[in-house]
């Protein structure tokens, strides 16, 4: 007889059965039912599997902007969300979120009054080299919208196009050309594409 598994356990189950298959209504379903879906999700940000990755990272965005929806209250709870990924993201925090950048990413860009109060404190990451990628992609996603949050700092990210690392260099190029500049992404660089759930 298999050991019953705790409500976390359960909880993780079924996030990674809606997301295997991209269940958004499933999903919106279970956030409706269990408050702790956000943090859920949040703890499948550093799960190996790209594709279950970024799924998770889309829900993220798409709830939490359903959240933000439901009043003041709820602005405040993502608000908060918000801030803890920004603290993962520090040294000091003992605890890194390895994708915790390419999660603000999108959920600033579903969000836009947050992306005003917060956009410019995920660029300093750039800084960090593990998260130089991931907030490249965020500045990519952000600017696919909006491209005058970044607009005055898109000199500051040219250097990145000769970066060692090919991700960095493949979302260097993005955010760039999202900002005006006829920059390409190399080709065989995998990006999550939001129309289809997955990954090309």
């Amino acid at each position: 007889m298999s050991p019953r598994l705790s409500r976390r356990q359960r909880r993780r189950q079924a996030l990674e059965e809606r997301l295997r298959s991209r269940d958004l209504a499933g999903l919106r379903q279970l956030a409706a039912e269990d408050p702790n879906v956000l943090s859920g999700l949040v703890g499948l940000l550093n799960e190996r599997d790209d594709l279950l990755r970024w799924r998770a990272i889309e829900a993220l965005g798409l709830l939490c902007a359903e959240r933000v929806g439901q009043g003041e209250d709820s602005m405040a709870t993502v608000r908060d969300l918000v801030r803890r990924q920004l603290w993962s993201m520090n040294d000091e925090s003992g605890n890194v979120a390895w994708h915790a950048a390419e999660a603000l990413g999108e959920i600033l860009h579903r969000v836009p009054p947050l992306a005003d109060e917060f956009a410019h404190i995920l660029l300093q990451h750039l800084e960090m080299p593990i998260f130089r990628a991931g907030v490249l992609w965020a500045v990519g996603r952000l600017a696919s919208a909006r491209p005058e949050l970044f607009r005055e700092q898109a000199a500051e990210l040219s250097p990145y196009l000769e970066d060692p690392d090919p991700l960095v260099r493949a979302h260097a190029a993005w955010a760039l050309g999202e900002l005006g500049s006829e920059v390409a992404p190399p080709k065989g660089t995998l990006f999550y594409d939001f129309d289809s759930g997955e990954l090309r």
